[in-house]
């Protein structure tokens, strides 16, 4: 199966269709065997997964979502090459989170890689076939394609893309040396803080809660806790002045997007009946889940005020894209085929995260040079 549909009118849009089309394989294996399998394969995003991909297991909204995304995910600039190679050259990128941000991390290598050469694929893949769904196995392909855990991908131009999972809520991994540890053995392994610029970007992820008083005591801790770990020096009591002296580091949170689980919270529960479950159609007069309220009355102003930069995801995932989820393939010998409301099918409402990245950077990088001169 390929994409067959509409292609946008837009000159703007029309090239972004054609860029995501070629990010990620639009062919379905039918009937799956090792013929089809190796030729989607051979067109497939090195990170892209089976579980994940609209195209490989033909769900019949993969289209849907090629052209929902082709409207949004491109930008003036951030979808030309050479001017996305003067953008990212010596930049490192640290995505920190659970799998709705590994997604991001993918969409956001899927792209790089049709603009620049791989020099190095530093991924770990692990094997996944549970009710969260099953990944294809490809002869001799050591489970790419499965479930990426974790790792980094250099690019030409020292331009690293770094997917480091942590499932903890934001407030409380953000508090804590151990967490701030593990972020600066990746940054040591990579290169350092050296030379070019360095970007982490966490989220609150879905697996757990958080209070008022856990973003309180991230507000007291952070300082500390990042300074320390980096071996950075700063004035803890003052997180405004906190990256005064390292302009090559931004701190980016990414806002929470929409979940759709049919629970209180409207957040990830492992408790709940996964046979069961259905992607609920959002509305604009729906109430906000409990933890968005509470991110926007507490936690995004503690994230300015310890200088962190704001990355807006909500309204584009809120907005008519409830219908654009992963639903997940059948497993062997199961009636019951679970239905996936949080992850998203690729193409898809990721690759528009990752161009609201790619045009934030832009956007830094033209503001630092007109300030330096």
């Amino acid at each position: 199966m390929r994409a067959t549909g509409n292609q946008p009118t837009s000159s703007l849009s029309a090239r972004c269709w054609s860029l995501l089309s070629s990010m990620y394989s639009t062919y379905h294996p039918s009937p799956v065997n090792n013929v089809t399998l190796t030729h989607w394969h051979e067109q497939a995003c090195p990170w892209e997964e089976t579980r994940h991909s609209g195209y490989f297991n033909g769900f019949h909204k993969a289209e849907d979502a090629l052209e929902y995304a082709s409207h949004r995910a491109c930008s003036s600039g951030t979808d030309k090459p050479h001017l996305a190679k003067l953008i990212l050259f010596g930049h490192h990128i640290y995505i920190v989170g659970d799998s709705l941000m590994r997604q991001f991390a993918q969409s956001l290598m899927c792209r790089l890689r049709r603009w620049l050469q791989v020099v190095d694929d530093r991924v770990m893949w692990v094997h996944q076939n549970n009710a969260w769904g099953m990944c294809h196995v490809f002869p001799g392909r050591h489970l790419r394609h499965c479930q990426m855990y974790h790792g980094c991908v250099v690019f030409e131009g020292d331009v690293r893309i770094c997917y480091i999972r942590v499932d903890d809520p934001f407030p409380l991994w953000i508090s804590t040396n151990r967490f701030w540890k593990m972020v600066a053995r990746h940054i040591r392994d990579n290169g350092g803080l050296s030379g070019g610029h360095t970007t982490v970007i966490g989220a609150h992820g879905m697996h757990g809660q958080s209070t008022n008083a856990r973003w309180q005591q991230a507000a007291q801790l952070f300082p500390r806790a990042f300074t320390s770990s980096l071996n950075l020096s700063a004035d803890a009591a003052s997180p405004r002045r906190l990256f005064s002296g390292y302009s090559n580091i931004t701190l980016v949170f990414k806002e929470m997007e929409a979940s759709h689980f049919p629970t209180a919270s409207g957040l990830y529960d492992g408790r709940a009946n996964r046979s069961n479950w259905f992607c609920k159609s959002i509305n604009d007069s729906d109430p906000l889940p409990p933890l968005r309220a509470l991110e926007l009355k507490v936690g995004l102003p503690i994230m300015k005020q310890l200088g962190w930069h704001m990355l807006s995801t909500f309204d584009d995932d809120y907005e008519g894209a409830a219908n654009l989820h992963a639903t997940h393939a059948k497993m062997p010998g199961r009636k019951i085929n679970p239905i996936d409301c949080t992850h998203w099918m690729l193409p898809g409402v990721p690759d528009i995260w990752a161009s609201k990245l790619l045009r934030f950077i832009a956007i830094n990088q033209r503001r630092a040079a007109q300030a330096e001169s």
